[in-house]
């Protein structure tokens, strides 16, 4: 069953981080992991997770791992067409709505919306106000959680603010916060560097986890 699943909806998002990385929010993560966990176990409707903020402050990795750490199967809406070109609005909400019904039979899996500004942003339509009947029944019946990131929180129809469970705003991270994650990625891929170096590399480079582990 699980390889069908897989050949469907994509193998699930692994994150290279832990949530000791992420401790300066701690609170919120615990709280993000227990509705998520609560939502799977009692079935629940309607679950979204809201993670905003500036670029290359880890929204993607944390994502990930709020599943990883209750070892539920995390599936990623694409960002590509059948073609492998960009997707449009209505191919990432058909893709949502398809891992939606293939994954609610299994009742322990959730779903990663990255840049859900491609989706969530108010005004998409001539009029303003095209398909938010749509999205906010979607927000209100997913059967499976779905955590949703973007950038800009300002430009997210409010509409859709209201129906999320939980939101949580992340600052840019700090240096002492990004020179853990440097050396537990060298670490990890057992890459010796000098410490004035990694020092070096933290201060020269303010990038997101993603890209140091890259």
């Amino acid at each position: 069953m699980d390889k069908i699943t897989h050949m469907l909806v994509g193998k699930p998002q692994k994150s290279t981080l832990t949530l000791k990385d992420f401790s300066h929010i701690e609170k919120e993560a615990n709280k993000a992991i227990s509705i998520v966990k609560s939502a799977i176990e009692k079935k629940a409707k309607g679950i979204n997770i809201l993670l905003h903020g500036s670029v290359g402050c880890g929204k993607t990795e944390f994502s990930k791992l709020i599943a990883n750490s209750i070892s539920v199967p995390i599936y990623e809406v694409s960002t590509q067409d059948k073609h492998n070109e960009e997707a449009k609005r209505e191919d990432r909400l058909a893709d949502l709505c398809s891992k939606q019904y293939i994954l609610s039979r299994s009742n322990n899996s959730c779903i990663l919306f990255d840049e859900a500004e491609d989706v969530l942003n108010r005004g998409f339509g001539s009029n303003g106000t095209s398909s938010k009947g749509y999205m906010n029944k979607l927000l209100e019946q997913n059967p499976v959680p779905v955590i949703w990131t973007t950038n800009n929180i300002y430009d997210v129809d409010p509409a859709f603010l209201r129906r999320m469970t939980y939101a949580i705003e992340f600052e840019k991270l700090s240096e002492a916060v990004r020179l853990n994650i440097w050396n537990k990625v060298l670490k990890k891929n057992k890459l010796k560097v000098p410490k004035s170096k990694i020092e070096e590399l933290n201060k020269s480079y303010d990038v997101s986890p993603s890209i140091i582990s890259n």
